[in-house]
């Protein structure tokens, strides 16, 4: 079972696109598992090191909050006491 971690913010921001590609790129020291932004995912299983705007769409759920616009997500193997 993995830690989840979201983050809601009040408006639409590109502030997300930072913080994902933040732990795309710490993705080892947090055993990241997956991050979602702005209707894109990155799995490193799956996906190389890059550019946000180059992580896989997912489809149209319908608006800002489900397609994740205001709500980063992200999924760890292990919990944040890794990090102290």
């Amino acid at each position: 079972m993995g830690h989840l971690l979201t983050d809601m913010t009040q408006i639409p921001t590109t502030s997300g696109r930072q913080i994902a590609e933040w732990v795309m790129n710490n993705r080892g020291t947090l055993g990241l598992k997956y991050v979602i932004w702005g209707q894109k995912i990155w799995n490193p299983s799956v996906d190389g090191v890059k550019a946000w705007t180059s992580w896989r769409n997912m489809e149209d759920r319908g608006d800002i909050t489900a397609n994740h616009w205001y709500v980063l997500t992200s999924n760890f193997r292990f919990g944040c006491e890794k990090l102290l």
